[in-house]
C-alpha cells in the first residue's frame, strides 16, 4: 500500500516538473516569436540600404551642382533644394537603421514593444515628410534636368 507522504512527495515532484516544462515552453515560444520579428525587421533594415545609397548619391551630386553654379542664384537654390531632399533621405534612413539596431530582444516584452512603437512613429513621420518634400523637390529636379 502507498503511504500518503510518498504520494504527496510524488505529486509535488510532478507539479515542479510541470512548472519547469511550462517555463521551457514559454521560453521556446518567446524565442520563436522573437526570431520571426528579427527576420521581418532584418528585411526592413535591408530596405533602408537603397535609400541610404540614393541619399548619399543625391547629396554628393547636388552639393557639387550648387557649388559649381555659385554665380547663378536660381541654380544655387535648385541645387540646395535637391541637396536638402537628399539629406532628408539619408537622415531618415540612418535614423531608422539606428533605431532597429538599438532593439534588445532579450529585454522585457514591454520594452521591445515600446521600441517598435517608437520605430513605427519615426517611419510614419519620415514617410510623410519625404512625401511632402518630394512634392516640392520635383520642380527643382525638372528645372535642373531641363538646364542640362
Amino acid at each position: 500500500m502507498i503511504d500518503m507522504n510518498e504520494l504527496e512527495t510524488a505529486w509535488k515532484g510532478l507539479e515542479q516538473r510541470l512548472v519547469q516544462q511550462d517555463l521551457r515552453g514559454e521560453a521556446l515560444q518567446r524565442q520563436g516569436l522573437l526570431q520571426g520579428i528579427r527576420s521581418r525587421l532584418r528585411w526592413l533594415t535591408l530596405g533602408q540600404v537603397p535609400q541610404i545609397v540614393i541619399g548619399v548619391l543625391v547629396v554628393l551630386w547636388a552639393g557639387g551642382y550648387w557649388t559649381a553654379h555659385w554665380g547663378e542664384p536660381h541654380l544655387v537654390v535648385y541645387g540646395m533644394a535637391i541637396h536638402l531632399y537628399g539629406i532628408g533621405l539619408l537622415g531618415f534612413a540612418v535614423a531608422q537603421v539606428v533605431q532597429l539596431a538599438r532593439i534588445d530582444y532579450q529585454a522585457p516584452v514591454i520594452e521591445v514593444q515600446r521600441r517598435l512603437h517608437s520605430l513605427a512613429r519615426l517611419r510614419i513621420r519620415a514617410e510623410r515628410t519625404l512625401l511632402l518634400a518630394c512634392f516640392l523637390a520635383w520642380v527643382p529636379m525638372v528645372l535642373v534636368a531641363l538646364r542640362a
